[in-house]
């Protein structure tokens, strides 16, 4: 099917409503803000009588993906950028952990549901601003210390003391890809060692060494990293982390 889906409904006299489904495969959630702009600028145009006139956008996602096959290059070629990021990760995902080992209150299913839910909270603003001199007093960001905390708090919970958590990555290094609707997003394993009783700012700088290097190899993607590490599998978890 088209991975782009719209239909014009008609609500009232002169009340209309405009839907769009993009599948996944077509759009990342950056995208989203950048099309409804577009879809807003167009409509805004057509009502004053004019049509929308778009500046030139310096890349296309065609242009994307043959910069990436140029850079990645070909695995058979053991200089090329690809069988460089493979070996990064095969080293540093050696001796992953199948599973992480948290205190639940009943079993995993055979097979994953995928259902979910969300708990929503508040950070008040004296706290996310001490947390914001934390990470810069670490030169570190924000998302490191956040990233700390959760690594301390699996750790304390039963996980051990080697820790895996996966985050997604907007895939958009240039700043040329800003503008573009597509499907940038790639899946990273930041895999901490938090052993040996480490302070807070300790544990810090271990997620800040970790996640410099990660995202130094973030082009490989996680589809064809799974194929490469073949870790074992199981329909009833995520392979590599099953905390994102």
């Amino acid at each position: 099917e088209l991975p782009l889906l719209v239909r014009l409904l008609v609500v009232g006299e002169r009340e209309f409503v405009l839907v769009v489904v993009v599948h996944h495969v077509a759009a990342d959630g950056w995208s989203m803000p950048v099309l409804a702009s577009d879809l807003t600028r167009a409509y805004a145009a057509r009502c004053a009588g004019g049509v929308p006139r778009w500046s030139a956008l310096p890349l296309s996602y065609v242009d994307y993906v043959l910069w990436q096959r140029q850079v990645l290059g070909s695995e058979g070629d053991p200089d090329s950028g690809l069988s460089r990021q493979l070996a990064f990760w095969r080293q540093q995902l050696a001796g992953l952990p199948v599973e992480l080992a948290l205190p639940a209150d009943r079993l995993r299913p055979v097979v994953s549901s995928q259902l979910g839910g969300e708990v929503g909270f508040v950070v008040p603003a004296g706290l996310h601003g001490a947390l914001v001199r934390l990470a810069r007093s670490g030169r570190a960001s924000l998302f490191m210390v956040l990233q700390a905390a959760l690594v301390g708090l699996l750790s304390r919970l039963g996980a051990g003391v080697d820790v895996p958590v996966g985050t997604p990555v907007a895939g958009r290094s240039d700043a040329g890809l800003e503008g573009l609707v597509g499907f940038f997003v790639n899946s990273l394993v930041l895999r901490v060692d938090a052993g040996g009783d480490p302070s807070f700012r300790e544990l810090l700088g271990r997620v800040r060494e970790v996640d410099l290097a990660a995202f130094g190899h973030q082009d490989v993607p996680f589809e064809r990293l799974v194929e490469e590490l073949n870790p074992q599998r199981s329909l009833a978890r995520h392979p590599l982390f099953q905390t994102m």
